[in-house]
């Protein structure tokens, strides 16, 4: 991966922290957020023509840049409500993760016995390290709109990890905000951006990786907290790349935090770049 050279990056922790995002049970409207999005799991996959999953009687999930895991524990939870036996796997960075479980306590003992959830710390662009080779994965999730903390470079990696650990059948679906269209003809960018208890002051442009890079600041005080870099993705772009590892390519506009889209990639082609392959190739984890 092109190297960006030497920089202070700020602490996702403290950052989502400050941010308020809504992901892990106890922070306001994420229980909001996985009561909406549960109800409407079943619609979401007839809309992406996936209806076929709710004929599965065991269904393995794969969260990735999870947070709290809002996103795989309402997919859990629809699933096991209608009978499924599920096992969730919730991967991130983050310590949040490691608050997954508590999800279990916003559904019914029934649909909570069926439901196994495990929160694994790790790096998504190294998938075949983190996850255990006899663990397979029948869908895998990226929610929330987290592709902008992937370069290009990074989001290939996840990818092609991610194709290697999932069966024939699988599936992924990444929820993602079409920032670059915003961005431009909406006429959007700010190169100042007051983003919670946070302050963006935009730096520069790091043309190698496709990120531009911000200062970040703590409100109130103006504290500095490091430097946050950014990939406004378009959601063609993002699609185009899963196309590459898988045969199958839907999208579907969604109501979640904002309108947002979903991208379905189905069935992970036999043959594509393999994930040493590319992370040799692009100077990533070997």
């Amino acid at each position: 991966m092109p190297n960006i050279g030497a920089r202070h990056h700020v602490d996702l922790e403290t950052l989502y922290r400050l941010i308020r995002w809504p992901s892990a049970p106890g922070e306001p409207g994420a229980r909001e957020r996985f009561q909406r999005l549960r109800a409407a799991v079943p619609r979401l996959l007839e809309d992406l023509g996936l209806a076929n999953i709710l004929s599965m009687d065991n269904i393995r999930v794969l969260d990735l840049m999870a947070g709290g895991c809002v996103g795989g524990a309402a997919l859990s939870a629809a699933f096991a409500e209608r009978g499924k036996t599920v096992k969730l796997l919730c991967v991130d960075r983050r310590s949040v993760v490691e608050e997954s479980h508590s999800w279990l306590e916003a559904i019914t003992p029934e649909a909570r016995a069926r439901i196994e959830i495990e929160a694994r710390r790790g790096d998504v662009t190294r998938l075949p390290q983190i996850l255990k080779e006899e663990e397979t994965w029948d869908i895998a999730l990226v929610w929330g709109s987290s592709l902008p903390h992937l370069s290009p470079y990074e989001l290939l990696l996840m990818l092609a990890g991610l194709r290697e650990v999932q069966p024939s059948h699988g599936v992924v679906l990444i929820e993602q905000n079409n920032l670059a269209p915003r961005l431009i003809a909406g006429k959007s960018f700010r190169e100042v951006y007051v983003n919670g208890h946070t302050l963006y002051i935009y730096k520069e442009w790091d043309h190698k990786n496709g990120t531009a890079v911000r200062l970040v600041y703590e409100l109130p005080g103006l504290k500095y907290l490091g430097d946050d870099k950014v990939k406004f993705w378009d959601v063609a772009d993002a699609a185009a790349q899963v196309a590459v590892f898988y045969k199958v390519l839907r999208m579907h506009e969604f109501l979640d935090y904002a309108r947002v889209w979903v991208i379905a990639g189905v069935y992970p082609r036999a043959s594509a770049p393999a994930w040493r392959e590319l992370a040799e190739t692009v100077g990533g984890p070997a």
